[in-house]
């Protein structure tokens, strides 16, 4: 009788987290919210929030980041959330869209009216940008951020895995699928990133507006990326810290924390609870806007007292940056993996 009683009790238990955590991360947000935006996004004043900046802040100085998000104008109000939240924090930013955007100051909009919106058209919407970037911008900024209008980066742990490569190299960031092309591909939805010497190549040799490989007319953006980019030689780089953990995150937050089945897109083995997630996290996918700023508020204005990070240990320790290569396939691979590697390196397939 006691026994049966403990295993209704653990049961009720586990129901009461799992509603915790349903409100936590959201599943239950609905389509039809009317929230204030206009308060949400107020930024408090500096004397409100006592945060010392100055190792992000000089990090900034030294990481220039040029952010570019695809957006829509049927999606303002996402286009509104990132712009509130984590895009200011970029060196500088641009909203890709084919309709104009006159919410936002005309130099921080590329418009593309020869381009129609929708997924089937992404692929020629971000070739365009690209090659806007290659002629505009390459002598200005070091990185380059591709992020749709419904992920939510942290760009200071993104400055700090970045500080650690040269931009000059051939160097290709994001989350590592395995599959549709040889070495893998970046997830669009996580965001992914170009290094200066990956967008030189790719527009001399890869873009189809200069007579190059790449192929706009496909459907899958990150797909054809990818494949671009391997056309060209510019190499995947892993963003796995030294424990395993992922940085990029291109699957809904429930997902992210609480599913530990592999996935047959993941290069890596997808892990549950805390180590599903870097210290030094990056990205998150599938953030509606209502999300977008609880985020801001739970990692900006929000603090444990007596606790911060250590920032000479996460600056030698946490990430290790190396070539990361896989054997294309469609089922299982079998890959080797170096996750310690104390300069870069290739890893090895077998």
């Amino acid at each position: 009788m006691i026994r049966r009683r403990l295993h209704w009790l653990l049961l009720l238990l586990m129901l009461l987290a799992s509603g915790v955590c349903i409100i936590i991360f959201g599943i239950g947000w609905s389509e039809n919210y009317d929230y204030d935006y206009i308060v949400y996004s107020r930024r408090l004043p500096s004397d409100q929030v006592h945060v010392n900046t100055e190792v992000a802040d000089d990090l900034a100085s030294k990481v220039r980041i040029l952010c570019f998000v695809t957006t829509t104008v049927s999606y303002q109000d996402r286009a509104l959330a990132v712009n509130a939240t984590w895009l200011k924090r970029c060196t500088r930013h641009l909203f890709v869209t084919s309709l104009p955007l006159p919410i936002f100051h005309p130099n921080n909009v590329l418009h593309l009216p020869d381009i129609p919106d929708g997924r089937q058209h992404l692929t020629a919407k971000t070739f365009a940008t690209l090659q806007h970037l290659y002629l505009h911008e390459l002598g200005t900024y070091d990185w380059f951020i591709k992020a749709d209008d419904d992920v939510y980066l942290i760009v200071e742990n993104l400055r700090l895995m970045l500080s650690k490569l040269s931009p000059d190299d051939p160097v290709y960031l994001g989350h590592h699928f395995r599959l549709k092309v040889h070495n893998g591909y970046m997830s669009g939805g996580a965001s992914y990133v170009l290094s200066r010497g990956a967008l030189s190549i790719m527009g001399k040799q890869g873009l189809p507006q200069n007579g190059g490989k790449c192929k706009p007319e496909e459907p899958d953006e990150d797909v054809e990326v990818g494949r671009c980019l391997e056309a060209v030689g510019v190499l995947p780089y892993s963003t796995v810290d030294t424990y395993g953990r992922e940085t990029f995150h291109p699957w809904i937050l429930p997902d992210t924390l609480f599913s530990s089945r592999p996935r047959r897109y993941d290069l890596h083995d997808k892990q549950a609870g805390p180590d599903c997630c870097s210290q030094l996290t990056i990205s998150f996918h599938y953030i509606k806007p209502p999300n977008m700023y609880t985020l801001e508020m739970m990692l900006y204005h929000i603090d444990v007292y007596g606790r911060h990070p250590d920032d000479v240990i996460l600056r030698q320790k946490l990430f290790q940056p190396h070539v990361e290569l896989v054997l294309h396939t469609e089922t299982e691979p079998s890959v080797q993996m170096m996750t310690h590697c104390d300069e870069v390196c290739v890893c090895v397939c077998v």
